[in-house]
């Protein structure tokens, strides 16, 4: 087993010695995406559902080819497989912290799932697809790790929730919680005084929630959050509904009462054989052009690559990552380079910059993602390549 190697170069970014950034982002705040299913090791055995989304997304990526991705708190055995279950202590949440800190991050977006569920051992045929409530509770470690600690380890970086329209309201999901339990506990997050707030013109503080999608229950679990707010005395949420087509996306705010829009992820060559990343990044500047001039306020998200290829060539328990013309494991973005990475987070602070009067009154942007490593769009420091991609990302917010 081969432990994680630290180089010189990750040694002193982590110490801080790299250099201290002078931070030139005008307020805006910006935001990192959190998918946390990183928590699977070789040598465990397995937990029936539990552990099938948390296998699925390293067993993928124990071909050589694709181990660069592999985060720096990963372990590569020997004979190819892969540890990553040391993302489930605090330790590596704390340095997750910091390397988000250093990069000028300002906050996590977690995705949410059930604490826990009314059938803790569900038979397999009630789970199609993972998509029963047992198969994902374990993706909620990231945001439990990160409420364990103390001030000084969460180094300034705040929180936020992204709620899934499949799995919110939960109660409908096979979720433990009621729905006015669910809604309670959120309230309590966004009482924390690391919980991210958002106020426009000078206005009230408001908690910032994102929300993936909607469905029939959507709209009854908002009003079930606002209720809450009220009940505590706090002021309503600022919703920002995430979505693929803007006209779409905007359609459904309206219909949630929602205040903004942004994305999950803009992929426009998603179906084509090594689409250039810088192609990639002109289609979602045109997203947010179109929102702006359909004057919907935005929160602009920036994809950081999408290159899902391992999910392409491997039996993914939820079904296939999607069909490519050119046949399996060929169709993808092509990874950026550094000066890419820079040049598309320095469009999203430009383009907020310019338009702080209007549709991005936030003052927010958000990186899909920090640790989507096997889909191909991570921000995370990697065991084999260290943080050239926070560097990057540090580098365009230093202006």
């Amino acid at each position: 087993m081969f432990g994680v190697t630290i180089s010189l170069q990750l040694w002193l970014f982590i110490c801080g010695i790299a250099g201290t950034m002078a931070i030139t982002k005008d307020g805006i705040k910006v935001a990192a995406i959190r998918w946390d299913a990183w928590y699977w090791n070789s040598s465990t055995a397995a937990r029936p559902h539990l552990d099938i989304v948390g296998q699925a997304v390293t067993f993928d990526m124990e071909d050589p080819k694709w181990q660069y991705r592999l985060p720096f708190y990963a372990e590569i055995n020997s004979n190819n497989t892969i540890n990553v279950g040391l993302a489930n202590s605090t330790a590596v949440q704390e340095q997750q912290n910091r390397y988000a800190q250093q990069a000028g991050i300002d906050y996590w977006a977690f995705c949410a799932y059930p604490l826990f569920c009314n059938d803790s051992n569900p038979p397999a045929s009630e789970c199609v697809k993972i998509q029963c409530c047992q198969d994902n509770t374990a993706l909620g470690y990231g945001l439990k790790r990160y409420l364990e600690l103390d001030d000084s380890q969460r180094h300034g970086v705040n929180f936020t929730l992204l709620l899934q329209a499949g799995w919110f309201p939960g109660q409908y999901h096979g979720s433990g919680e009621t729905l006015t339990e669910e809604a309670a506990r959120y309230v309590t997050y966004f009482q924390l005084p690391f919980y991210q707030h958002v106020s426009i013109h000078g206005g009230p503080a408001r908690p910032l929630v994102y929300l993936l999608g909607n469905d029939d229950h959507s709209a009854e679990g908002l009003m079930a959050l606002r209720s809450a707010c009220h009940i505590a005395n706090i002021p309503e949420p600022y919703i920002v509904l995430m979505g693929g087509s803007v006209a779409n996306v905007i359609k459904a705010m309206n219909s949630l009462d929602a205040q903004a829009i942004s994305s999950y992820a803009l992929v426009a060559g998603g179906n084509a054989e090594a689409y250039p990343f810088a192609n990639n990044t002109a289609k979602a500047l045109e997203w947010w052009q179109e929102a702006s001039q359909l004057n919907a306020s935005i929160i602009p998200p920036i994809t950081v690559g999408w290159d899902n290829r391992p999910r392409q060539t491997y039996n993914m328990p939820w079904g296939a990552a999607g069909a490519c013309q050119y046949g399996p494991g060929k169709c993808y973005v092509q990874d950026p380079t550094m000066k890419e990475l820079t040049a598309a987070v320095g469009e999203g602070l430009d383009f907020t910059r310019q338009h702080r009067s209007d549709v991005t009154a936030a003052g927010h942007i958000i990186l899909s993602a920090w640790d989507e490593f096997d889909e191909g769009h991570w921000l995370c420091p990697s065991l084999l390549n260290g943080t050239v991609k926070i560097e990057a990302v540090a580098k365009a917010i230093q202006g």
